[in-house]
């Protein structure tokens, strides 16, 4: 699992005081890639093998109203893995207690065929300790 804190500042709240729901998805994907840049994939190393991940489906559960000022803990990992596929967990925690969670789909694709292509051995060498959820 791969962790990182977020801040809500003043550009992150909308018009009825609160995180804009369009920052979470932000956030989303800013999570997805540090924690593919922590393990060597940034997008430099995507580039190389010509292929990346694009999302396909994105769910997500607002669970409480954020602050300004809130300090977040951003948790992500991995299940179900396909040849082409694989799902990604986030969840934003206040104080503990998870306030948001995501469950997005991403596929992988060749750059050049602009298609879905299987998931390089490397890539999936480097996320294979992705898959540890928390503790129930």
């Amino acid at each position: 699992m791969f962790e990182m804190k977020l801040r809500v500042g003043p550009a992150d709240i909308d018009e009825l005081g609160h995180l804009n729901n369009v920052r979470y998805v932000q956030w989303v994907q800013d999570v997805a890639v540090a924690h593919s840049s922590s393990l060597g994939l940034d997008w430099a190393a995507y580039e190389k093998m010509g292929g990346m991940f694009v999302l396909r489906r994105h769910e997500a559960d607002y669970l409480r109203s954020i602050a300004e000022g809130t300090e977040l803990t951003a948790r992500t990992w991995l299940s179900n893995r396909r040849s082409v596929q694989v799902e990604r967990h986030i969840e934003f925690l206040e104080a503990g207690q998870v306030v948001f969670r995501s469950l997005t789909r991403w596929v992988f694709i060749d750059r050049n065929a602009m298609r879905p292509a299987r998931i390089p051995a490397p890539v999936v060498e480097a996320f294979a300790s992705s898959y540890d959820g928390p503790a129930a």
